[in-house]
Order: C-alpha cells, then structure tokens, then sequence
C-alpha cells in the first residue's frame, strides 16, 4: 500500500498547484525523496541524546527539535510497476561531491532493460549521505514551483546584491539562505565517521531488504562511492563486541563497483597511528575544528603537536589533534556557494535554454558591476573561468571533461557535451542529445572482451 501511495503522490504532485493528475501512456520514470531514523548517534550532533541546538543557523533551518541521524535517499522506480513487489533493488552511493540525483540516468536505462529483456522489476534506490540535509532548499523548491530563477537568484545572494526580498519567499519562509561556516557553525562533522555512515547505509539497506523479493539487494558505488561501499561491506554490525559477527557483505546479494580505485594503508598502523585515531575521535578533532586551532583530547585544551607531551601531559593520551575544516573546500571553485549557485543557473537553462546571459552574470538592480560573479566572494573565481555565456552554456563550460575548470580539478570533470555557436555573444551548449562535433567524441576501438 504505502508503494502505491507513494508513486501516485508523486505522479499527482502538481494537484495542489491547480496541475491535472495523469495517468501516463508510457510507464515513466518515478523518484521519491525519503528519509528514515539512523542507528547512528553520534556525539554533539543534532538529534543525539542530550544536544542542544543552540546555532541561529541551525534553529533558521530546522528548528530546536533538529535531528540529523537520518538516511536519506532517493528510490526510482517506473510508474508502471509500482504496485508490484521488487524483482531486485540496487542502492547506490555517490562519489566525492556527488549526490543520489546522480544516478538517474542510470537508474532509468538499467530499470528499462530489466523489463524489457528480462521481465524483472528493478528498482534503484540512491544514497546521500547525511551531510546532504544541511542544504537549504526550501527557497530554491519555490523557486522551481514559480519557474522563476530569479527567486533562486534572491534566495541564494540577495543580500549581497541589495534585493528586496521577493514576495514569494517573504510569504514563507521570509528569510534567505543559510551556508554553514566549515568551523564553528557544524564542528560535529568531526564525529561523522565512517561506522557512522556505515550504519545509516545499513538503514537503507534494512528498508531495502524488506521491499525486494528473497532478500535481493545489491550494494553499488560509484568513485569515492566505492570507498563507502567496501566499508559498509567490512563492517561488523554486532557493536556490543560479543557474539558472532554480523558482516555487511553478508546482508547483500553482491557489490557493484561502477568505477574508483581499491587500495590499502599498505603497512599495518603504528601505535603511534592509533593513539592519534583515537584521540580526534575521543573529542580532540570536534574542539579542533569548532575552535580552529589544535587541540587536546578533551576537545578544549589548546596544545602543539611538537609539545604535546607537555601540553597534554594531563591526559592519558597525549596525542594533539591539529585543526582543519568541517567540509572540504576551494575557495571561489568548489564550495556550498559555488554548488547552490548552479541550481538557478540550471532552472534558467531549462527554461530559457541557450537564450539568455546566465543568471549569475547579470547584473541586478541596474547598476553595473551588480552580478552575483562580481559581488559574492565565494563565487570570485568563476569570473576568470567561466566565459560569457548562457546558462547551459556556462555550466558545460565549468563541468565538461574537454575544459574549464575539470582541467585543474579532474575530480569534477564530466562529459555534457560540446561549446556551440556563439549567439549574441555569448556561449552556448550542444547537449549529449545533438549532433557533437568529432573532437569530442574519440573512437576508444571495440569493447574489451576479457578482463
């Protein structure tokens, strides 16, 4: 029942908005966002037995009932298929920088071809991972809602660009966007650690093996996905230390591992190594990055890695967890502005295409010079690699394997596609779905046929 209820919500979403339910002639592909209770409670976190949330920001976004040990994903499933049982279900994890949203794509080609040649129903369930809630959405749904970028645009900056706040956010939630500091603002990313993910992949997992026949889950990962997935695969889930253990690999029907390097730490640990595990993981690395400067395993006594045996002499683990960022970053390229800056640039090229300047470069309010690119630090560098351009246009420009940014940060590099012709001075796209040039489309010979 929830099955059926679920998919046709999402298949009658527009109702509420004065949009006709529909039953579709052809089954599409149907995705649902949902979240459900972690085993993962880890210290000074939101939602952890005795936190206080006591950060405007915090309170802004969430409230003072925030809970954090969530799982989160995104199940895709074709309309016609949801009133039945699951053949199989594959759960995916994401790489670096990546999100469920990811895997759309495949999850609608693999979904598809089971069908079709083979008449099973498959159904892909996408990973994010917890960091994931901290995104404040809530204006940019409206801004889709409205199909108007320009919200999103005022959502995101208009502070820095001198906007008056557009009626429809002052309607709910009056206010504008939350980013996180990556120090004092959510220093309980230090006590994220690997178990803790572990353990919300399992909460997937579990719902996973209740919906699909005969306990048929498969696990996937794709790049640093694969990381999370070996992980989960050797972790023992019996955390009480006795009894036999309860190994992830053993609750799945497989690993699929769609790309990223294996590896070990080649020789064993030292003491040394493992002192130092524990003392970031004791309270040393959460007082670190909340104060951004070293500290003992206390989280509070202030310390040097070259004097810790005196600085720290009043602890039995002496080790001196020196700082660093709650979330990664570089600075002007890859950042929470940065990332949210894409999604009215993404709404804009879907509903102007490659007829406009991109959103971030116009200027606002008529004074020149008043653009996002020029006027939000965290967006200052886009200015030296992005080339005028239309929406679509710069985000193929920022993304695509064959330039832009991917060139110093590989890590990113996607293939979108192709530059198109210039129209009124700006760049615009060729999209996977059109004609591309022969330069951007290399003939790596016949597929192998052996490993």
């Amino acid at each position: 029942m929830k099955r059926a209820i679920t998919a046709a919500l999402v298949l009658c979403a527009g109702a509420s908005l004065g949009m006709r339910c529909f039953t579709p002639a052809q089954p599409i592909l149907v995705q649902v966002t949902e979240r459900l209770p972690s085993a993962a409670t880890p210290a000074e976190t939101p939602g952890t037995d005795g936190v206080v949330v006591t950060n405007p920001k915090l309170l802004a976004q969430f409230g003072p009932d925030a809970d954090l040990n969530q799982a989160t994903y995104t199940r895709y499933l074709l309309s016609d298929g949801m009133l039945e049982q699951p053949d199989a279900i594959l759960v995916t994890i994401p790489g670096f920088q990546g999100g469920a949203a990811g895997f759309e794509i495949l999850a609608e080609n693999a979904i598809r071809r089971m069908r079709d040649e083979q008449g099973l129903v498959l159904e892909v369930w996408a990973f994010d991972r917890r960091s994931n809630q901290l995104e404040d959405l809530e204006g940019l749904n409206i801004a889709e809602v409205a199909a108007d970028p320009q919200i999103g645009l005022d959502w995101l900056f208009g502070s820095e660009l001198g906007l008056t706040l557009s009626p429809e956010l002052a309607a709910g939630p009056n206010r504008r966007v939350v980013f996180y500091n990556p120090t004092d603002d959510i220093p309980f990313f230090a006590n994220w650690t690997p178990l803790v993910h572990s353990q919300d992949v399992d909460a997937v997992i579990e719902a996973a093996l209740a919906e699909a026949k005969n306990g048929n889950v498969f696990l996937g990962g794709h790049s640093a996905g694969t990381g999370f997935l070996a992980r989960y695969a050797a972790t023992d889930f019996d955390l009480s230390g006795v009894g036999p253990a309860e190994p992830g690999y053993a609750k799945v029907r497989g690993l699929v591992l769609f790309e990223g390097g294996g590896g070990s730490i080649g020789a064993p640990p030292t003491d040394d190594d493992l002192d130092r595990i524990e003392a970031r993981f004791d309270g040393g690395l959460f007082g670190a990055v909340r104060d951004g400067a070293p500290r003992c395993i206390d989280g509070a006594t202030p310390c040097a890695v070259a004097s810790e045996d005196v600085d720290c002499a009043a602890f039995a683990n002496t080790k001196c967890t020196p700082s660093t960022t709650a979330y990664s970053q570089l600075f002007g390229l890859l950042g929470a502005e940065t990332f949210a800056a894409v999604e009215p640039a993404a709404l804009q090229a879907d509903l102007e295409g490659d007829s406009t300047q991109l959103i971030l470069a116009q200027d606002q309010n008529g004074i020149p010079g008043n653009s996002a690119l020029q006027q939000v630090p965290g967006l200052g560098l886009l200015v030296l690699v992005l080339p005028d351009a239309t929406g679509r246009g710069a985000i193929g420009s920022f993304l695509d394997d064959d330039g832009g940014v991917s060139q110093a940060a590989a890590f990113i590099a996607t293939s979108l596609g192709a530059p198109g012709p210039e129209v009124n001075g700006l760049v615009t796209w060729l999209g996977i779905d059109e004609p591309l040039p022969p330069s951007v489309l290399p003939d790596n010979g016949p597929a192998p046929t052996t490993l």
